[in-house]
């Protein structure tokens, strides 16, 4: 997960393509694989980040926007586990919201 971080930050520090990175990521309730995700407030287009799955796999990396206008990067990344992928989305969108109430 770190080495999703550095990615990260690294993307947005690079003032010549940090729009280009930030505006391809799927925005929480909005557009791509989080259209159906974290679409109501506080986390409704606060949440610009990227998915990946496959069996017994789930992750979720990208940026939060704080109500102070700050960029906390995050990255999430779930493996081994047994329950529904619907199961492990739900808990990293509880995470995101929980991280979200604290930054």
């Amino acid at each position: 997960a770190k080495e999703i971080g550095d990615i990260l930050i690294g993307g947005y520090h690079d003032k010549k393509n940090r729009t280009w990175l930030y505006k391809r990521l799927p925005v929480s309730g909005q557009t791509g694989t989080l259209a159906d995700r974290m679409g109501k407030k506080p986390l409704l287009c606060k949440i610009h980040a990227k998915t990946g799955s496959m069996t017994g796999v789930s992750t979720l990396s990208g940026y939060m926007k704080g109500s102070s206008g700050r960029r906390l990067v995050f990255a999430i990344m779930m493996n081994n586990f047994t329950y529904s992928l619907r199961k492990a989305r739900s808990t990293q969108d509880a995470i995101v919201k929980r991280i979200y109430r604290v930054f």
